[in-house]
């Protein structure tokens, strides 16, 4: 691993299944190079290592922070939602980390998901909405409906996703007019959403 391209040997590595190489990973977290700490902090990370956070963690921070978020969310670790946690406690959470925060069932961000729920831009509804969803914060449900009506027609589509998947049964009504969509994609979200409904 220590050989050119270290970054890609990571990579390998864990593709590989390579656990074998968990100590090198460790050692390569003190490299001077900045590329191969974070290589291989990402490797320890995705072998399932919370000794690969200290690397990666200060990412969160950079130009790619969005990106770092996303991967720590992908990641499942336990010790990954108390970065989550931390982070939320210091007031430094933005809407990107919506996904991440539902992924690792960090609850305790609820009260600031829905404060994105009334964000001015759409994507940001969007991702507030759908980490909600996933979080299964039953609440939020009258706000769900209230976006079902807005003007919004991908947050409406997360809104109708979300309800389906907290078993809002009595909203059915409320799906329809999403039928009458002129993006198929909507009507599609409709469609399984009441499809959902009458599943659970």
């Amino acid at each position: 691993l220590k050989e050119p391209g270290p970054e890609g040997a990571c990579d390998l590595a864990v593709q590989l299944g390579m656990t074998e190489t968990i100590p090198t990973l460790l050692d390569l977290r003190t490299s001077a190079d900045e590329s191969v700490r974070r290589a291989a902090g990402m490797a320890l990370v995705r072998f399932g290592r919370k000794e690969g956070l200290e690397a990666v963690v200060p990412l969160l921070e950079g130009k790619k922070g969005w990106w770092m978020t996303n991967f720590l969310g992908e990641s499942g670790l336990p010790e990954a939602a108390d970065v989550f946690r931390e982070r939320l406690k210091k007031g430094k959470l933005t809407v990107d980390a919506a996904p991440a925060l539902a992924s690792l069932g960090v609850k305790e961000a609820i009260p600031l998901l829905r404060t994105w729920l009334d964000a001015g831009w759409e994507s940001h509804r969007v991702l507030a909405v759908e980490a909600l969803g996933v979080l299964g914060d039953r609440e939020w449900v009258p706000a769900l409906r209230r976006i079902l009506r807005e003007d919004w027609p991908a947050a409406r589509a997360a809104a109708a996703r979300a309800l389906a998947g907290l078993g809002a049964k009595e909203s059915v009504e409320e799906f329809l007019p999403l039928l009458r969509e002129r993006d198929p994609r909507n009507v599609e979200t409709a469609v399984e959403a009441l499809v959902a409904r009458e599943a659970t």
